[in-house]
Protein backbone atom coordinates (compact mmCIF):
# COMPACT_ATOMS: atom_id res chain seq x y z
CA UNK A 1 0.00 0.00 0.00
CA UNK A 2 1.70 3.40 -0.94
CA UNK A 3 1.01 6.44 1.06
CA UNK A 4 0.73 9.52 -0.77
CA UNK A 5 -1.28 12.64 -1.25
CA UNK A 6 -3.12 13.57 -4.25
CA UNK A 7 -3.31 17.26 -4.14
CA UNK A 8 -4.72 20.50 -6.11
CA UNK A 9 -2.87 21.89 -8.55
CA UNK A 10 -1.04 25.32 -7.07
CA UNK A 11 -1.12 23.26 -4.15
CA UNK A 12 1.65 20.83 -4.67
CA UNK A 13 5.38 21.84 -6.52
CA UNK A 14 5.40 22.16 -10.30
CA UNK A 15 7.09 18.87 -10.81
CA UNK A 16 3.89 16.67 -10.92
CA UNK A 17 3.78 13.30 -12.45
CA UNK A 18 0.80 13.69 -13.76
CA UNK A 19 -2.79 15.60 -13.52
CA UNK A 20 -6.58 15.26 -13.70
CA UNK A 21 -9.25 17.31 -14.53
CA UNK A 22 -12.43 16.75 -12.99
CA UNK A 23 -15.96 18.55 -12.09
CA UNK A 24 -17.16 19.13 -8.82
CA UNK A 25 -20.26 20.36 -7.80
CA UNK A 26 -19.45 23.97 -7.87
CA UNK A 27 -16.92 24.13 -10.77
CA UNK A 28 -13.97 22.18 -12.58
CA UNK A 29 -11.02 21.25 -10.14
CA UNK A 30 -7.63 19.74 -10.78
CA UNK A 31 -5.87 16.54 -8.82
CA UNK A 32 -1.88 15.98 -9.24
CA UNK A 33 1.08 13.45 -7.93
CA UNK A 34 3.89 14.22 -6.45
CA UNK A 35 6.86 13.59 -9.02
CA UNK A 36 8.82 11.75 -6.02
CA UNK A 37 7.55 8.37 -6.19
CA UNK A 38 7.44 5.22 -8.34
CA UNK A 39 3.55 4.46 -8.48
CA UNK A 40 3.46 1.56 -10.98
CA UNK A 41 2.20 -1.85 -9.58
CA UNK A 42 1.47 0.13 -5.95
CA UNK A 43 -1.81 -0.41 -4.28
CA UNK A 44 -3.73 2.84 -3.42
CA UNK A 45 -6.62 2.90 -0.92
CA UNK A 46 -8.29 6.72 -1.29
CA UNK A 47 -9.32 8.76 1.70
CA UNK A 48 -11.97 11.67 1.90
CA UNK A 49 -13.38 13.96 3.95
CA UNK A 50 -16.61 14.38 2.20
CA UNK A 51 -17.98 12.70 -0.60
CA UNK A 52 -20.61 14.68 -2.87
CA UNK A 53 -21.23 14.49 -6.65
CA UNK A 54 -18.19 11.48 -6.35
CA UNK A 55 -16.01 14.06 -8.56
CA UNK A 56 -13.05 14.23 -6.48
CA UNK A 57 -12.94 9.67 -6.30
CA UNK A 58 -13.28 8.89 -10.05
CA UNK A 59 -10.48 11.69 -10.60
CA UNK A 60 -8.24 9.96 -8.39
CA UNK A 61 -9.06 6.44 -9.66
CA UNK A 62 -8.44 8.14 -13.00
CA UNK A 63 -4.91 9.27 -12.09
CA UNK A 64 -3.79 6.43 -10.08
CA UNK A 65 -4.50 4.31 -13.48
CA UNK A 66 -2.59 6.54 -15.21
CA UNK A 67 0.23 6.34 -13.41
CA UNK A 68 0.40 2.57 -13.41
CA UNK A 69 -1.12 1.77 -9.78
CA UNK A 70 -4.34 0.11 -9.03
CA UNK A 71 -6.86 1.80 -6.97
CA UNK A 72 -7.99 -0.91 -4.61
CA UNK A 73 -11.17 1.01 -2.73
CA UNK A 74 -12.06 3.99 -0.83
CA UNK A 75 -13.76 5.53 2.34
CA UNK A 76 -15.02 8.90 3.57
CA UNK A 77 -16.24 10.66 6.56
CA UNK A 78 -19.24 12.21 5.28
CA UNK A 79 -21.24 10.98 2.59
CA UNK A 80 -23.64 13.38 1.18
CA UNK A 81 -26.15 10.82 -0.69
CA UNK A 82 -28.71 12.91 -1.95
CA UNK A 83 -26.14 14.35 -4.38
CA UNK A 84 -24.33 10.35 -5.80
CA UNK A 85 -26.60 7.86 -3.99
CA UNK A 86 -23.50 6.07 -3.55
CA UNK A 87 -22.86 2.94 -0.86
CA UNK A 88 -19.93 4.76 0.82
CA UNK A 89 -19.85 6.23 4.10
CA UNK A 90 -17.57 5.01 6.58
CA UNK A 91 -13.47 4.85 7.05
CA UNK A 92 -12.14 1.43 6.06
CA UNK A 93 -8.12 1.08 6.93
CA UNK A 94 -6.63 -1.65 5.90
Amino acid sequence: MVSCLLGNLGKLPDDVVLSVDYYKEYGKDSLCLPKNSNYSNKNFYFVDDVLATGGTLEASKELINKCGGNFVGAGVYINIKELNHSNINYVEFV
